[in-house]
């Protein structure tokens, strides 16, 4: 029973942020840019381990100073705003800055862990390739460059002359 009354009353205050909220103020748009941008980025660039790691690190900063956005949100929302939006407890800011930034840094993370996955798996295969050769193939192989190795110096490494005075 109390569970459902909680469900309701998070349904109502979804459904009066929804309602009460102005979402065509060029600021809530320009947010919602912003949003749609970071997802675009993180997309584009999913074989880039490295830029979703700056990103991770990047909105997750972003996320970790939500607070202090709020505060300064709250101070200063006449600047920039036509109702004021940001309570003391952050749920404004937290529904509509700080959880789609979530949102992508588990797109970050799931992808991290993909790549970490496949990663694990073609080293599965190259050890049971390694285990598959039987011995002897492998030191005949070992063998054969070798002496290609050692015929390619012995060509090109002449013995040095001795200067005479």
């Amino acid at each position: 029973r109390m569970a459902n009354e909680e469900a309701s009353e998070q349904q109502g205050f979804l459904a009066a942020l929804v309602n009460e909220v102005n979402w065509t103020e060029p600021w809530i748009l320009g947010l919602g840019a912003f949003h749609v941008f970071c997802t675009v980025l993180i997309l584009a660039t999913m074989d880039y381990p490295r830029i979703h790691i700056f990103l991770l690190a990047l909105l997750g900063s972003l996320v970790l100073v939500s607070e202090h956005i709020n505060e300064f949100c709250a101070q200063h929302w006449e600047e920039f705003a036509t109702e004021q939006y940001f309570d003391s407890a952050g749920m404004f800011i937290s529904i509509v800055f700080s959880l789609p930034i979530l949102l992508n840094c588990i797109i970050i993370v799931f992808n991290m862990l993909a790549g970490a996955l496949k990663m694990v798996k073609s080293l599965q295969r190259a050890r049971k390739r390694g285990a598959a050769r039987s011995p002897g193939t492998s030191t005949a192989a070992a063998a054969a460059a070798n002496k290609s190795t050692t015929a390619t110096t012995a060509a090109t490494d002449k013995p040095k002359e001795k200067k005479t005075q």
